[in-house]
């Protein structure tokens, strides 16, 4: 219950900026999903649908969107998410930080698909 109340007030206080990098995804022995910017044993690379610069040919909101939403989801269902610096140093994201890229996620999926889009 503590975990709970911890991850929804983290959401509350969590900034909302959209980092653009790479994201990996992989699974454990124990069959648990984890995302970081470096890939682990067995990852896939999940495709990367920033927003491309004013000079270049947009795709497809609806293909944003749906990317948006299905990165939203794979953050919501990872029990962990693991991220290296340039230096090779991997790190866990802790309760507060999942929370917070749970919030800067689901900011990008209200600025892709519209306000009332969750």
């Amino acid at each position: 219950m503590l975990r709970e109340i911890v991850f929804l007030l983290s959401l509350c206080l969590a900034a909302p900026a959209v980092s653009g990098a790479t994201i990996y995804r992989w699974v454990d022995a124990q069959g648990r999903a984890h995302f970081g910017d470096q890939p682990g044993p067995g990852a896939a690379q999940i495709p990367d649908r920033a927003m491309p610069a004013s000079d270049t040919q947009a795709p497809s909101a609806s293909a944003d969107c749906e990317a948006a939403r299905q990165r939203l989801q794979q953050y919501w269902d990872a029990e962990s998410i693991i991220e290296e610096d340039a230096l090779g140093q991997r790190r866990t994201l802790d309760a507060v930080q999942h929370a917070q890229l749970l919030e800067r996620t689901q900011a990008r999926v209200r600025d892709t698909c519209g306000a009332d889009s969750q």
